[in-house]
């Protein structure tokens, strides 16, 4: 007979990443873009998802599974974000931000932007 196996495949979440934390973003596309001060970021406690809410909005969820690559840095093609950004932001905003690129394959990507306290 054949042995039973215990698959433990849960990875242990930082307690950090459970609780969350306060970061401005925001998204660019052709048409517009969708800022949001202050959104408190998580992660779900198998670490299969990453939300984010900020007061006013509703709360939205990115699957971590879809997520390609993450970027250090990046910075608002909209001049008038770049300033508001620029001078909620304490130090420069390339050491402080940075991109996180989802999408279901490698042409329709979305880049999420991060800007750390």
């Amino acid at each position: 007979m054949t042995k039973a196996y215990e698959f433990n495949w849960q990875v242990p979440v930082p307690e950090q990443l459970l609780k969350g934390c306060v970061f401005d973003m925001w998204e660019e596309d052709k048409e517009e873009t969708n800022y949001e001060p202050e959104a408190l970021f998580r992660v779900d406690d198998f670490g299969f998802f990453i939300y984010w809410k900020s007061t006013g909005n509703y709360g939205r969820v990115l699957e971590l599974s879809h997520v390609n690559d993450i970027r250090r840095g990046g910075v608002p093609k909209d001049s008038r974000l770049m300033t508001e950004v620029t001078n909620r932001c304490k130090s420069n905003l390339d050491d402080v931000s940075l991109t996180i690129c989802s999408g279901t394959d490698m042409v329709n990507i979305n880049y999420t932007h991060v800007v750390c306290p």
